[in-house]
């Protein structure tokens, strides 16, 4: 009688259980491999700049949400000249990203321009599809 040949490690069921796991464990230095990093241009609309001494307060409130969306390292900067803030952040996904961006734009008192950002890594991969 013939054995059966051990499929534990293959079986659709141990696949998808483990999956997670599999992209977790990835490390490129400082974050996980299924993070993105996203950099938010920021300009305050007319209320936002009409309520600036507030923008402290508002900072805090946005540190609050930061978790609800599985965001990572989390940074805000005040700037000079075309934008008045620029926020750089990690997410789980887009639509986190998205979901984040959208929270902290509804109060009104910000407009946001977000762009997708690779890092030395990610950029390397791209290219090497390239061909």
């Amino acid at each position: 009688m013939k054995s059966r040949p051990d499929y534990r490690g293959w079986h659709p069921a141990y696949i998808v259980e483990k999956l997670p796991r599999l992209w977790e464990k990835r490390d490129t230095g400082r974050r996980e491999r299924y993070v993105l990093t996203c950099i938010a241009l920021v300009n305050w609309t007319d209320q936002g700049v009409k309520n600036v001494r507030e923008t402290l307060a508002r900072t805090e409130a946005v540190d609050k949400l930061v978790d609800d969306f599985g965001i990572k390292n989390w940074r805000l900067y005040w700037t000079m000249g075309p934008h008045d803030l620029v926020s750089i952040f990690d997410a789980p996904d887009d639509k986190s990203a998205t979901t984040f961006v959208l929270a902290v734009g509804s109060g009104g008192n910000v407009r946001t321009t977000t762009m997708r950002a690779y890092d030395r890594d990610e950029m390397s991969e791209i290219i090497e599809k390239l061909g």
